[in-house]
């Protein structure tokens, strides 16, 4: 049985990934803060809710819609999981293929802090310079 934090993180990703948003606000809290490891345009720290999703619709919109990522594991406790990732796109000539960790707090049911990390964090910052 999965543990229920571990259900949360997959159920936004993919909901996330869907663009679909009545179930992702229901998950994330409205003040999350997003904090982005790097120095790139796309580093740095994102407040609100609405900010967080601007932030991943950028991911989308600088890719030509060619950004994927999928889920390779999820471990989680009661206040705290970890996401491991795989995620590709192109830009022009360039192109990226790596994984990134994140680290999600979560208080009562909701996602409240996210950390980011990549796997060659000079490639992806890089890849969006």
């Amino acid at each position: 049985m999965s543990h229920p934090n571990e259900v949360l993180i997959r159920n936004a990703f993919n909901a996330s990934m869907r663009g679909d948003l009545v179930p992702l606000r229901s998950m994330i809290d409205p003040k999350i803060s997003w904090h982005v490891a790097g120095h790139g345009p796309l580093s740095g720290d994102v407040n609100g809710f609405d900010a967080v999703l601007a932030w991943g619709a950028q991911l989308f919109q600088r890719t030509g819609g060619s950004w994927h990522e999928e889920i390779l594991e999820i471990i989680a406790n009661d206040d705290t999981a970890f996401m491991r990732s795989k995620y590709r796109a192109r830009r022009g000539e360039r192109s990226i293929e790596d994984q990134s960790v994140n680290v999600f707090r979560i208080r009562e049911g909701k996602i409240v802090e996210c950390w980011v990390f990549f796997g060659d964090q000079y490639a992806f910052d890089e890849f969006w310079s």
